[in-house]
């Protein structure tokens, strides 16, 4: 058995067990929407149209979520998708909160969250095959040139790629990176409130960016 097939086992093990993973009848049978790039929220779509980008996550390249809120920045980036019919694959060393995840507007029957610690190049792989978008971490022990192959895999496969933090041996297409936050009140007549929902200053850059750009995004209201 080979290395890729071991990890579409450990895979469908995992899912077995997995809250949502009865949804999942296949990774390798996941329908795949014919346009070519997939939905993202109105915030996103004004930056991206100002940095003249397409207005949307483009099928096969890779865009990475930086700074000082990188899983803030991912659950706003790819909410649309996941509402809009996109399966969503969480293979990162953080764990994805499902309860935050929820209240941010993911549909969760859309998702699936594996563990890809040990063999990162093969879940990344098999999990492209049958998702439209990954969310991954790249762990440091990996190393450059296999980053390069799994990426360029999950390009081949149209796969979008949302890296969070460093990405190490590849530049992104697109980089999104939380310069600043602000927290904010949910009822600022209260004296003792949650912090939950937080105002991000975000900057746009990365190789296929024509004109750099900051915007300010609303994240948990």
């Amino acid at each position: 058995m080979s290395s890729l097939e071991l990890a579409r086992e450990q895979l469908a093990q995992q899912l077995s067990h997995h809250k949502y993973g009865h949804h999942v009848v296949s990774l390798g049978k996941a329908s795949l929407h014919a346009h070519r790039t997939i939905a993202v929220g109105e915030s996103f779509v004004e930056v991206l149209q100002r940095a003249q980008l397409p207005l949307g996550l483009v099928r096969g390249r890779v865009y990475q979520c930086t700074g000082i809120a990188p899983m803030s920045l991912a659950v706003a980036l790819v909410q649309k998708a996941t509402a809009e019919g996109s399966w969503v694959g969480w293979c990162a060393s953080e764990h994805l909160n499902w309860s935050a995840a929820r209240n941010a507007g993911w549909c969760l029957e859309r998702v699936v969250q594996v563990s890809c610690a040990e063999h990162w190049c093969e879940a990344v792989m098999a999990l492209a095959s049958g998702v439209e978008v990954l969310i991954v971490n790249i762990p440091p022990h990996v190393s450059p040139s296999s980053v390069r192959r799994t990426l360029l895999s999950a390009a081949v496969q149209q796969c979008v790629v949302v890296a969070l933090g460093p990405v190490h041996a590849v530049t992104a297409d697109v980089v999104f990176s939380a310069t600043g936050r602000t927290w904010l009140k949910e009822n600022e007549l209260q004296e003792q409130v949650a912090f939950a929902a937080q105002e991000l200053s975000v900057h746009v850059g990365g190789r296929r960016v024509p004109s750099e750009q900051c915007f300010s995004l609303l994240v948990g209201r």
